[in-house]
């Protein structure tokens, strides 16, 4: 099956200059907005809260995130998980404080506030400073009970020092049982405030679980999110240089791959939409799906060298990319039919995942033609780097 009625012969490498300029004005503008504004991160990097409930039926999620919002607890996400009567609700650290504002302000106190095993380890050490004086006093007051007074300051000072270790040991304890008091407090005062907004919804409902998400593992999550996309990187290129025997297709083919989900992420700098762990795995299939465009002109490149190997470079690859490109449109408009269903009609749920992936399909499109295989023409690609010529030696000619 066609796309075009005839074949096409365009000029795609003719007018890549033109849209080098084009891609650099994107990527300059991506990567400023990225460096100002940043990201719209969700809770799952910035922590948080997640409420777990279960509707006795269908779960009305409109009429939850309106019962919310009402309530003053705005830019909570609600979405479904396991049946349509189970629902999770996740809350934003401003959204906790709007949920929570006596449990956040008494944890921030408390944490602010000496506990009294510390004091408890002070007066231990200062007691043990008088007990290590009057020791000496007693040495040298008297020099006949010299021996006395001495044993008498050691035992005092492992009385001490024991006394001073325990009041250590009890501060820790006591600042761990502060830290767990205070996030089951604020998971307390979050049930307490979520807990009748849902009733206003559906009565029957039952709140199952409440837990608190702290910045810390939303910085693990974002350093683990980088490293996923750095090792993608790095087996890309591997794979492609091993794959077609040059280094040239492997820059063009890792330009392209970087030059789409930095597209991706600056349109999500510029718009707000929230940048949670779905549209982290959006960006990967954008980088896979990028690459599979990408690695199909390389194979079309690879046959039209095969077969002419005395036409100039930019010829074959204009003509490779031609005979791909009614490939290339089909598949691409098929899926995004369906990408755009999910940006429509998915609602708010599936709206960063969605809009990742449409903006990834048409920039992956765009960069497998005029990025990867320019790239690797401005490189010096020609026949010689993909079927390098074989060094024949004198055994090779022996009979």
């Amino acid at each position: 099956m066609e796309f075009f009625h005839k074949p096409t012969s365009f000029r795609f490498m003719g007018t890549r200059r033109v849209w080098y300029a084009l891609s650099a004005v994107l990527m300059i503008v991506s990567i400023t907005s990225l460096a100002t504004r940043g990201l719209n991160l969700a809770i799952d990097f910035t922590g948080g809260a997640t409420v777990e409930a279960k509707f006795p039926k269908t779960a009305d999620l409109d009429a939850v995130r309106a019962r919310l919002a009402a309530a003053g607890i705005r830019d909570a996400q609600v979405q479904n998980y396991g049946s349509s009567r189970d629902i999770a609700i996740r809350l934003s650290p401003a959204a906790v404080a709007a949920a929570a504002p006596q449990a956040v302000g008494t944890g921030a106190a408390r944490s602010t506030q000496p506990t009294p095993a510390a004091g408890a380890g002070a007066g231990a050490t200062g007691a043990r400073t008088d007990a290590a004086a009057t020791g000496a006093g007693a040495a040298s007051s008297s020099a006949g009970v010299s021996g006395a007074a001495a044993a008498s300051g050691a035992a005092a000072a492992s009385s001490s020092s024991s006394a001073a270790g325990s009041a250590r040991g009890a501060a820790a304890n006591s600042g761990t049982e502060a830290s767990t008091s205070s996030t089951g407090a604020e998971e307390s005062a979050i049930r307490a405030r979520i807990e009748p907004v849902l009733r206003s919804v559906d009565p029957g409902v039952t709140i199952q679980d409440v837990s608190a998400i702290g910045p810390q593992v939303g910085g693990e999550l974002e350093r683990s999110a980088a490293w996923a996309l750095a090792f993608t990187l790095g087996g890309i290129f591997i794979y492609i240089a091993f794959r077609f025997h040059t280094w040239r297709l492997s820059l063009g083919a890792i330009v392209a791959v970087i030059h789409d989900p930095v597209l991706v992420l600056g349109i999500f700098s510029l718009d707000r939409t929230s940048f949670d762990l779905p549209v982290v795995a959006a960006v990967l299939a954008v980088v896979g799906y990028s690459l599979n465009d990408t690695v199909v002109v390389f194979d079309r490149i690879r046959e039209r060298f095969h077969a002419a190997r005395r036409l100039p470079s930019a010829t074959v690859l204009d003509q490779s990319i031609n005979q791909t490109l009614s490939r290339t449109i089909m598949t691409k408009v098929v899926t995004s039919i369906v990408v755009v269903a999910l940006l429509v009609l998915g609602g708010p749920v599936l709206r960063g995942f969605s809009e990742a992936l449409l903006i990834g399909i048409i920039a992956g499109t765009y960069s497998s033609i005029y990025i990867s295989s320019a790239i690797a023409l401005d490189c010096g690609l020609t026949a010689e780097h993909i079927f390098p010529t074989v060094k024949k030696t004198a055994l090779d000619h022996m009979p």
